[in-house]
């Protein structure tokens, strides 16, 4: 999910990295101290230190397992390396530190996941006084610069002016998120762990089916859950067309991954047409192009994956046990740098359009050594990739140069007689496809029921998550911003510790930037898991109110259980000051959510789901290589409502200390060729409407 890691994960991090501002002094000798770098929560707090030739420094570690390595680009350059540390011990080290220079590291085990800083020594004397820790300045409800509507204009012209509050902030936003003082809702098991589900991560309803929730799997699998019974049946088994290393990319973070099955979305004419659309992460192929290409990797670089949209057939929409009918036709292909920040949301919009959500590509900072970013602004800023964007398409036409979709008219940087793709991007240096961007991980987005507003939870890095509400043409600032905090890559090849401050510091624009509707820091999570505005009538008390949540407090520790908020109905709707007030949901006879949490789904009724896994990763497997079956599904309902739906006499929880199931991937749902579907006819009644 961010991460939704750093580098990889951000989110799903999600692995996002506090950054602190702890630092102290111990007395020693009158020309040397000793500096302390607390490691904590996936990151170095502080990343970055200036200190005097001579002094040391010591790395406490407080939780997990992690190493401070000197060198950078995640390669040691031999000067330094503690070795793997747990909670709690410590490493110090001074030998290197001698003499003038600036000294990288990075933790071994979480260095793709952006858990890096730097040393820098002065030849200065040293002062007498210690170093003081960074300045907090406190992040008032306000926006940082005011928001402004680009539309369809030329990219911001990047400030030049000088600018004051640039100290990294160690507590961007002081002030904690407080929760309801009664109880909101209710939770009831609908899956249990141990009942054929790894790594549940988005639910939703099909057009005029209000039996099932359709559920996607991330190791490859779509399900329908009967949201009366809680049984499931197996709709499709994509997990062949996945990457063959899911969860196995990073070994030292085992499961970790941001690849997968993330995706679904079924057509408005369902009933009819019988169409759903799925967003996996597949191997790359150098022998066939991608639509949309990466420009600017280095010599000897590939792609680390490439993001298929494929349309599926279901072969009777009104089956008790609906399953997919014949092979698949593939509408787009991206290629995709690094396996982290892939977005994987998609939706159709009232408008009858395909929405689809993509991160800026991953690793840290919208930067990375191997390229596939745009080394000036990054990804997120850049119009000519599709990367950090939402996209709108409509997958029922054939205009597109690719042949297999069409491109809105409407859309904010459309140009007539383009047909999309590369060629569409680079003509102008504006992609036909976009519909907003400026995202760093939008790995969850929706639709509200009633209103129609788009609603995303926007995956940070070090510091913040937020919530936007999302207008056709706007800016979301990435990498400039990171929610309503300016942002600092700290570094031009990806390996410095970012940061975020009040101050405008790197040459951020001074309008056309969109501020969120609601953010927090990481002190209450580490990446945000976008969800729905509730509309349903079980809960009477969250009616209207927007239900989202986060993926755990911390990643790799104890305390991996997700979290769920909700922003009052009233304050949903866009426009600038003030960010609206998120509170934490009062769950009765919970103290937690009880898993990781990867999405959250909604019923034909527009009744809430939560799900996630056990076991703290979105691809856990056994020492044989299956996936372990630690997935759950949990409803929310009305605080004291007896436990109905209930779920299947089988689906209880593992007994305490029992090892979970395994998974074993499953074979192609279909060794057919992919069909060439028929065009579909444009929706009935749905007209071609901007997005408010």
């Amino acid at each position: 999910m961010a991460t939704l890691l750093n580098v990889v994960p951000h989110a799903l991090v999600l692995l996002a990295c506090a950054i602190g501002g702890i630092l102290s002094y111990v007395p020693g000798n009158a020309h040397a101290r000793e500096h302390v770098v607390q490691v904590v929560s996936n990151s170095f707090q502080p990343a970055n230190l200036t200190i005097q030739a001579g002094d040391t420094v010591r790395w406490v570690f407080q939780n997990g397992l992690h190493t401070t390595t000197s060198g950078s680009g995640c390669s040691s350059d031999g000067h330094w390396d503690s070795g793997n540390a747990g909670a709690v011990s410590s490493f110090i080290h001074g030998a290197t530190f001698r003499t003038a220079g600036s000294f990288p590291y990075f933790c071994k085990p979480h260095c793709t996941l952006g858990m890096t800083g730097r040393i820098t020594v002065t030849a200065a004397a040293p002062s007498a006084s210690p170093t003081p820790s960074p300045a907090g300045s406190p992040v008032p409800g306000a926006s940082a610069s005011p928001s402004a509507t680009p539309g369809a204009s030329a990219s911001p012209t990047p400030s030049t002016a000088p600018a004051a509050g640039c100290d990294p902030l160690s507590n961007p936003i002081p002030n904690a998120i407080g929760a309801s003082s009664s109880s909101d809702a209710s939770l009831v098991t609908i899956v249990a762990a141990g009942q054929g589900l790894v790594s549940p991560n988005w639910g939703i309803a099909a057009p005029g089916d209000k039996r099932h929730l359709f559920v996607t799997d991330t190791v490859g699998t779509l399900w329908a859950i009967d949201v009366k019974t809680g049984s499931k049946n197996l709709v499709l088994d994509v997990s062949n067309l996945l990457v063959s290393d899911l969860g196995l990319a990073i070994p030292a973070v085992p499961g970790y991954d941001e690849r997968g099955l993330l995706g679904v979305a079924f057509h408005p004419r369902y009933q009819r047409n019988r169409l759903l659309y799925l967003y996996t992460s597949e191997p790359y192929d150098a022998g066939s192009l991608a639509d949309f290409t990466l420009s600017g990797l280095s010599a000897g670089s590939a792609p680390n994956h490439r993001t298929v949209i494929s349309e599926w057939r279901i072969d009777n929409p009104r089956a008790a046990q609906p399953v997919i009918s014949g092979g698949r036709r593939v509408v787009l292909r991206i290629d995709q740098p690094q396996l982290n920040h892939n977005g994987g949301a998609l939706n159709f919009g009232p408008d009858g359009f395909l929405y689809v959500a993509l991160g800026d590509g991953g690793s840290a900072n919208d930067q990375d050594a191997i390229g596939g970013h745009n080394a000036g602004i990054g990804n997120g800023q850049d119009r000519a990739t599709a990367l950090g964007k939402i996209l709108r398409i409509d997958p029922t036409k054939r205009t597109s140069t690719n042949g297999q979709y069409g491109i809105p008219r409407s859309n904010p940087y459309f140009a007539r007689g383009s047909r999309g793709g590369d060629a569409g991007c680079r003509a102008d240096g504006l992609c036909d496809e976009i519909l907003a961007y400026g995202f760093r991980n939008p790995y969850r987005f929706s639709f509200d029921k009633t209103k129609g507003s788009l609603l995303a939870g926007d995956v940070g890095q070090n510091a913040i998550e937020e919530v936007d509400f999302v207008l056709k043409g706007r800016n979301y600032g990435w990498r400039y911003k990171e929610g309503s905090l300016f942002f600092n890559p700290n570094g031009s090849d990806g390996s410095g510790a970012a940061f975020v401050s009040t101050g405008n510091c790197a040459g951020a624009p001074d309008s056309g930037l969109t501020d969120p509707i609601a953010q927090y820091d990481h002190d209450e999570g580490i990446a945000i898991v976008g969800g729905f505005v509730y509309r349903g009538k079980a809960i009477k008390g969250l009616r209207g109110q927007y239900v989202f949540g986060d993926y755990a407090r911390s990643f790799g520790s104890a305390d991996t259980s997700g979290r769920l908020f909700r922003i009052a109905g009233g304050q949903l709707k866009g426009g600038a000051l003030p960010l609206r007030t998120i509170t934490e949901l009062n769950l009765r006879g919970e103290t937690s959510v009880g898993m990781s949490l990867y999405g959250l789904g909604q019923d034909a009724k527009g009744e809430l789901y939560v799900m996630g896994n056990t076991s703290g990763v979105p691809a856990p497997r056994d020492g044989n290589g299956a996936y372990l079956a630690t997935g759950v599904i949990k409803k929310l309902i009305a605080p004291g409502a007896t436990q109905s739906p209930s779920p299947s006499p089988s689906a209880s929880p593992s007994p305490s200390g029992s090892p979970e199931p395994s998974v074993s991937p499953s074979p192609s749902p279909s060794s057919s060729p992919e069909p060439s579907a028929s065009p579909s006819p444009t929706p009935a009644g749905i007209s071609e409407t901007s997005v408010r």
